[in-house]
């Protein structure tokens, strides 16, 4: 008896401790970090990360569309200031869980063009990563908060 209980205590402690891999959870889940992750998300808050803590972002970069699809393509869809007015842009390319599935990994190289205005290498931190709720943290402190599109 006193070993099934001890391999207890191991196995608990091994799911509790050891499960959560980002910074806001989840705990456990039974579906693959990929599996989670393919689907079609919008962009609901933007928040920067300072000295005085999270502080909201009302402004563009709330309207974002990323489109996770599972064979490695994504599409970000973002309005970005024109000329005149806001114009509607996008970036494709390849994505790709890196940094030990702790970042997304986006690969626009094929893409890519000297006057291109955008990066052909860029990441994400994963801050959160369940079912219903996906917390990206970009190099400038800016955390983006999607939900599913449907």
């Amino acid at each position: 008896m006193r070993p099934v209980v001890i391999l207890g205590i191991v196995l608990f402690s091994l799911i509790t401790f050891s499960c959560k891999k980002y910074q806001d959870g989840p705990y456990i889940s039974l579906r693959s970090k990929e599996g989670r992750l393919i689907n079609t998300w919008n962009c609901v808050a933007v928040n920067t990360y300072t000295n005085e803590g999270l502080t909201p972002v009302g402004d563009d970069r709330l309207n974002r569309v990323l489109e996770l699809k599972e064979d490695g393509v994504f599409n970000l869809y973002f309005l970005r200031l024109g000329t005149i007015d806001f114009v509607l842009d996008s970036i494709s390319g390849d994505w790709f869980l890196g940094q030990n599935k702790e970042a997304i990994d986006f690969d626009c190289s094929f893409r890519y063009t000297e006057d291109s205005p955008y990066d052909s290498l860029f990441y994400y931190d994963i801050n959160m990563l369940k079912t219903g709720r996906l917390k990206l943290l970009d190099e400038n402190n800016d955390e983006f908060d999607f939900i599913p599109a449907n």
